[in-house]
């Protein structure tokens, strides 16, 4: 769980560090050494831009936001396991619920 937290919150940084500090008007290098945020070691800032600027991680990047566009629902399921929601609307609604409707 810990760890799942940890991970979204490294990707939504990343990508505002990106967008926050990534001018597209400049060349690599002048981002490199004019914009980099602090506290980060410039090396590490090109290694991530370069990253970031490959063609195949655009291609996923534009894939992903389509993907994203498309789904009707997010997962809002909260902390508590499928069974126990299922039990909860069971008793709520009466009536059973197969794995399909859950």
């Amino acid at each position: 769980m810990i760890l799942a937290k940890l991970g979204k919150i490294w990707k939504d940084t990343r990508g505002r560090l990106f967008h926050k500090f990534y001018d597209e008007t400049k060349s690599l290098d002048e981002n490199v050494e004019h914009r980099y945020p602090r506290g980060i070691n410039p090396d590490h800032w090109r290694a991530f831009l370069e990253y970031r600027l490959e063609e195949d991680t655009l291609e996923k990047c534009i894939t992903n936001t389509a993907n994203r566009a498309k789904q009707l629902y997010t997962h809002v399921g909260g902390l508590k396991t499928l069974a126990r929601r299922t039990e909860e609307e069971e008793k709520r609604h009466e009536r059973f619920f197969s794995m399909g409707e859950m």
